[in-house]
């Protein structure tokens, strides 16, 4: 018998990801080649909301942070526009709250994870948490969790 669960039919139960990648409506395609070259390592998410900044990002990693409290999770995303024609923090500052609320929160519910902090990390490329990269722009953002809403924190 083959690992594979079969259906009724005897076709094996196996979804495959469409030519062109998980990206819905055409979304991100131009820059998917890039992504593709400069970060090899990183997560695509397949659900990313659309940003009010109109960046296009990608999730490079999920990390339970016990520097910051044994119920904080954090979410690192690359955005290789960070810091680039002027695009500065108060270019993508509501980018955040959606980041936490239409990602992070959903994400943690599908995972089962449980998370009184979550903080975002939005960065022009890929750095080892925790290693200074100053040539590397990067932004943060704390929230509390609360009766299912991201509440900002100030740093």
């Amino acid at each position: 018998m083959s690992a594979l669960a079969h259906r009724p039919s005897g076709e094996p139960k196996v979804r495959a990801i469409p030519a062109g990648g998980t990206w819905k409506r055409g979304r991100g395609r131009a820059l998917a080649p890039l992504f593709a070259v400069l970060l090899p390592d990183m997560v695509m998410a397949a659900e990313l909301p659309v940003l009010p900044s109109g960046q296009q990002i990608a999730l490079h990693d999920k990390i339970i942070d016990t520097d910051a409290g044994a119920d904080a999770i954090r979410f690192r995303f690359v955005a290789p526009e960070l810091g680039q024609d002027g695009r500065g923090y108060h270019d993508m500052a509501e980018d955040f709250g959606v980041l936490c609320q239409d990602f992070a929160l959903p994400e943690l519910t599908r995972s089962g994870e449980k998370a009184g902090q979550i903080l975002i990390t939005l960065m022009r490329e890929p750095v080892e948490f925790g290693v200074m990269t100053p040539d590397t722009p990067q932004f943060f953002e704390r929230f509390s969790v609360k009766d299912g809403l991201c509440i900002w924190e100030a740093f």
